[in-house]
């Protein structure tokens, strides 16, 4: 498995500045990025990793794993919508446990809502 490194700062919520070990434990797979997406009011860090199975065309896979505070996954969301008219910077967010996924499209904004609360 191929490994990333990602500095958590988690004093928000009444914790320290600590290192996640993201582990990308699927072999055909290869790290592009990591980033941070957002830490819950709990200090579970939520972290987008963009990956891809390499080769002559790079079709970008995005995966957001929820991490708790010992860096085991809680739940991975692989669903995320790859069409947009307009790219995003900066299109996801998390609030209380929700990871909200913003796709400007070229008649409408959509916005897809994942409760991650209860995935554990």
């Amino acid at each position: 498995p191929q490994d990333g490194i990602l500095v958590i700062d988690r004093h928000d919520v009444g914790g320290k500045e600590d290192t996640l070990r993201v582990s990308l434990d699927v072999h055909e797979y290869q790290f592009i990025s990591i980033s941070s997406v957002g830490i819950d009011e709990k200090g579970n860090a939520f972290v987008a990793l963009e990956m891809t199975r390499g080769g002559g065309d790079v079709d970008v896979e995005v995966v957001i794993r929820k991490y708790d505070r010992t860096g085991r996954v809680l739940c991975s969301i692989t669903d995320l919508a790859k069409e947009q008219f307009v790219p995003t910077t900066d299109g996801l967010r998390v609030r209380n446990g929700v990871v909200h996924q913003l796709i400007p499209l070229k008649d409408e904004v959509r916005i897809n809502v994942w409760d991650t609360n209860h995935l554990q």
